[in-house]
């Protein structure tokens, strides 16, 4: 498990990776990442509660709306298995970051056995 700047910033990150953790001893690492996005997104109050659409804007207009899994009014969650490219996947989620109301973003990548936890705060 590598923390790769992350800081549990509310007490809802903390909870997302022992979410996650117990999965993953039940489980193991080997599933599709969308199985744990999923099953996260169940323990975390089920789709109703978790998946929300907020605007992105540019420029001060809005010019769209996303689907993200929030874990917070002002935090997102992520889970991903990219297994290269992560400096371009970071820089992707920073951008999206500075066009949304969102203050950060946990991402969780899952790297085969390697589990990444990243803090993604918006500038």
């Amino acid at each position: 498990m590598n923390k790769i700047g992350w800081r549990a910033v509310t007490p809802e990150f903390e909870q997302l990776q022992i979410l996650l953790i117990a999965l993953l001893r039940e489980w193991g690492a080997l599933l599709d990442f969308r199985l744990y996005r999923e099953a996260l997104t169940h323990l975390l109050g089920g789709a109703d509660n978790v998946i929300k659409r907020i605007p992105v804007r540019s420029q001060g207009r809005v010019i769209g709306n996303q689907e993200v899994h929030m874990l917070t009014d002002d935090f997102a969650f992520a889970v991903s298995a990219i297994k290269t490219g992560r400096p371009g996947m970071l820089d992707h989620q920073r951008r999206f970051l500075n066009h949304t109301h969102l203050h950060g973003i946990a991402w969780i990548n899952l790297k085969g056995h390697e589990i990444e936890f990243t803090t993604i705060l918006s500038s």
